[in-house]
């Protein structure tokens, strides 16, 4: 895979090799190493450190988790602000079967009013805790029971960094599936 700077050594190289053929290579010009990575070494070198970035405090992670529920849950948008990070990021998949954010949304004011009109156009939705893809989740089901989003959490310092939400009805029909 071939990035911005990748490219931008390889034309410059191409322009110094033509026109300052005694400089040295400008690799240094873009921040780029010639042959970074390449190296059998270098590879060898990725994919080795298995180690995570940072504990994961399961315990306070569920604690979180449980207050945005709640929060959800009672429509306290007080509450709701108060366990989101200022710079929460709400990513939805409607698969375009349903309405959803085409774009991620950013920041905690927005995403709030996101959920206020979510709760407003959909009274009675009835919410569970869930893992989803090994973290705290959600399910959430309307008034009669049918399963219309999941929602994946990524907490980290205390807030809610990340909200992945499943729209799609496919996916939601083989989800349903597994919980049945």
């Amino acid at each position: 895979m071939t990035g911005p700077p990748t490219r931008a050594y390889r034309a410059l190289a191409k322009l110094w090799a033509t026109s300052c053929p005694s400089r040295r290579s400008p690799a240094s010009s873009v921040g780029h190493q010639p042959h970074a990575g390449s190296s059998p070494a270098a590879r060898r070198h990725i994919g080795q450190d298995k180690t995570a970035r940072f504990r994961v405090d399961h315990d306070r992670e569920k604690a979180v988790a449980k207050r945005f529920l709640a929060a959800c849950e009672t429509g306290d948008l007080d509450s709701l602000i108060s366990v989101l990070d200022p710079e929460v990021v709400l990513q939805a998949d409607g698969g375009g079967k349903v309405q959803a954010p085409r774009r991620p949304i950013s920041g905690r004011e927005t995403v709030v009013k996101v959920f206020a009109n979510g709760l407003r156009r959909f009274p009675g939705l009835r919410t569970s805790p869930a893992t989803v893809n090994g973290g705290p989740g959600i399910l959430i089901h309307d008034a009669n029971g049918t399963l219309i989003t999941v929602a994946a959490l990524t907490i980290y310092a205390g807030h809610v960094q990340q909200i992945d939400l499943i729209g799609n009805p496919d996916k939601l029909a083989r989800i349903q599936q597994r919980l049945a």
